[in-house]
């Protein structure tokens, strides 16, 4: 299986520096390799370079049109464009690899276009970003298979889970009736109960409704029982407001 495999500026460069033969033959050596396989990929970003290290850097000078030509030829790689989606990887390679802003657009590039190699000298050999593997084009032999970099796809789920859903704890309800179940410990730091207090409490009582005061809220949630004497009791059980309004449990007159 032929993967893809991004190639950097410096590999370029070298193809065309006669003053480094050893390097020239093995850049030449990949590139050629590249086009007959046509698994090569690059980026906008590296034949700008490109561009501009044989027309202003490389000694002698080439020709800005012998360089453009040669630039050129390497369109028909389709080379990923520095576009919104490069920009916002690239920032989140830097972050997280602590690479050099150019680096990570070229990381970053190399993901995008679905490269499982990056034949780089600027970058650590070896190193490994995010599925892409670095490697220095001049230690590595061309013969060697690329297939081994090939980053294993992995099935789309056909309904992407939306999160968990809510469990109930042991010993504790589930859905509104844990809002309005009595618990004793929500009242346990319960203010001592006024006169005025008292007296709602007890004219609420006579309507059929009992308030419950809860720590976590100001607010307290009325509960309209079925039974007002049997939910009195439970009430009065967990709630010290309700025990000092009437007074201690009586397991007759609950």
């Amino acid at each position: 299986m032929t993967v893809a495999v991004f190639v950097d500026t410096n590999v370029l460069v070298y193809a065309r520096d006669a003053r480094e033969p050893r390097k020239q033959a093995r850049a030449t050596a990949w590139l050629e390799f590249l086009w007959r396989q046509q698994s090569g990929r690059t980026s906008t970003q590296v034949l700008s370079e490109y561009y501009v290290t044989l027309t202003r850097k490389l000694e002698p000078r080439v020709p800005s049109v012998e360089a453009w030509d040669d630039a050129s030829a390497f369109l028909a790689w389709r080379p990923q464009p520095i576009d919104e989606a490069v920009m916002q990887r690239g920032r989140e390679i830097e972050q997280r690899y602590r690479l050099v802003w150019w680096d990570s657009l070229i990381v970053a590039a190399a993901q995008l276009q679905g490269c499982a190699l990056l034949l780089s000298e600027d970058l650590q050999d070896g190193a490994d970003y995010g599925g892409v593997t670095v490697r220095n084009p001049f230690t590595l032999e061309v013969s060697e298979p690329t297939a081994t970099y090939a980053v294993a796809t992995v099935a789309a789920r056909r309904h992407p889970p939306r999160g968990r859903p809510r469990r109930a704890t042991a010993g504790q309800p589930e859905g509104r009736a844990r809002l309005i179940a009595p618990q004793a410990h929500r009242c346990a730091d319960a203010t001592p109960l006024t006169s005025q207090h008292r007296n709602s409490l007890i004219a609420s009582a006579r309507f059929g409704i009992v308030p419950i005061p809860f720590r976590s809220s100001t607010r307290w949630m009325k509960v309209k029982p079925s039974n007002i004497r049997h939910d009195m009791r439970r009430a009065r059980m967990c709630s010290p407001w309700l025990r000092l309004a009437f007074g201690p449990l009586s397991m007759k007159g609950a």
